[in-house]
């Protein structure tokens, strides 16, 4: 009877140690990435194997003949998921990079569009005093500086409009990523860019948009066959 609890002991024993090393395995970022990867590529097998009312026996007979399934099915999504554990860590260090720059640049942009509204203010003033002078009897001189001051006021608000949009846009942006402070992993890169389309900052600046950049590559680095989504 004691034999038998020191065998019983041991297999549990053995089962619990196994089994936190696979919980440990499956932590680290590591093996997620191949995890993540191989489910990425075979989701479409596993429904099969869930749904099909063939055996697992025929089931894997049949793929096992099937031309290059191995390659496409395993060995191809490990060489994907063992690249992005690699290159996705890396991209974290540019978006922070980023996200401080926006953090930065959002007093600068304050700053210098008030001292553009002060300096401009300061030229219409002098301006308007100069023009009162010279054409404190003359209604067309009256006139025209009326239409003057009018025109420099649709400037100021142009101008404060412009700020404004400046200002919402890198404000934007920062709250986007401040949603996802902790971008480790392929689930987190795709919830952020999903996040700046939602917002519509990846139109913003078409030209020289970062983000975009970013996101086209993110699809690469996944082993997507198909082109990055038109934008």
């Amino acid at each position: 009877m004691a034999a038998n609890d020191t065998v019983r002991d041991t297999v549990k024993n053995l089962g619990e140690a196994a089994g936190e090393q696979i919980k440990s395995r499956l932590k680290s970022h590591y093996f997620s990435y191949i995890l993540t990867s191989l489910v990425a590529y075979n989701w479409q097998n596993i429904l099969v194997l869930l749904k099909s009312t063939k055996t697992i026996e025929e089931i894997l007979e049949t793929w096992n003949k099937t031309p290059g399934f191995t390659f496409d099915y395993f060995i191809f999504p490990v060489m994907i998921g063992y690249m992005a554990s690699f290159i996705l860590p890396m991209l974290a260090i540019p978006v922070a990079w980023i996200t401080s720059l926006v953090a930065e640049n959002i007093d600068i942009a304050d700053v210098w569009a008030k001292n553009v509204i002060e300096r401009t203010k300061q030229r219409m003033k002098k301006r308007t005093s100069d023009s009162q002078l010279r054409a404190i009897n003359s209604s067309d001189t009256l006139a025209k500086t009326r239409h003057e001051l009018e025109f420099n006021q649709l400037k100021i608000n142009n101008m404060l409009m412009q700020k404004e949009m400046l200002e919402d846009y890198l404000i934007s942006l920062a709250h986007t990523y401040n949603i996802t402070p902790t971008i480790s992993n392929e689930d987190d890169f795709e919830r952020f860019f999903e996040l700046v389309k939602e917002k519509g900052l990846l139109h913003t600046y078409p030209a020289n948009s970062i983000v975009r950049l970013m996101v086209d590559n993110i699809y690469y680095l996944r082993g997507n066959r198909e082109d990055p989504p038109a934008t």
